[in-house]
């Protein structure tokens, strides 16, 4: 099996270049994607979709990687994700949110399963949504309490 932290970090090369059929040569064909902005993907070109079209919603979209944990088939991988807002996002709920041409910056965590092939056969991805969406101006930040 190939080194998992290795196929993550060339996994994360391929998607800071943009090049994502490069990328999902990497992933099985019934991998599996769990994410906050879009539920349950299954299927390599659904998730490899998913993935072009945060590179069309974000396309400076970049990926500084903190650290890089592995165990057996399992990677975590701990990052920033930075990105400018410059094209429609789709949500979960099929709405459309035009540019807002503001910068989305913010730790995120993916955790990676490998199969027995060394490809990509489940990703948990897990951000803190209503922090990107605050960014973008999208959502009002929290109200700060005192106390007394």
């Amino acid at each position: 099996m190939a080194d998992s932290k290795q196929m993550a970090r060339q996994s994360i090369d391929s998607f800071n270049r943009g090049a994502l059929d490069e990328w999902a040569k990497t992933v099985a064909d019934d991998a599996e994607l769990v994410t906050p902005m879009a539920g349950t993907i299954k299927g390599r070109e659904a998730i490899k979709g998913y993935f072009q079209q945060m590179r069309q919603t974000f396309p400076d979209a970049h990926i500084d990687v903190h650290d890089v944990i592995a165990e057996g088939n399992t990677v975590v991988v701990e990052y920033t994700f930075t990105g400018t807002h410059k094209g429609p996002m789709r949500t979960a709920t099929g709405d459309t949110i035009p540019p807002t041409n503001k910068t989305l910056s913010g730790p995120a965590l993916d955790i990676g399963v490998m199969d027995d092939k060394g490809q990509l056969k489940s990703l948990h991805q897990y951000f803190d949504t209503a922090r990107g969406l605050q960014q973008l101006g999208l959502m009002p930040a929290p109200a700060v309490t005192s106390r007394a």
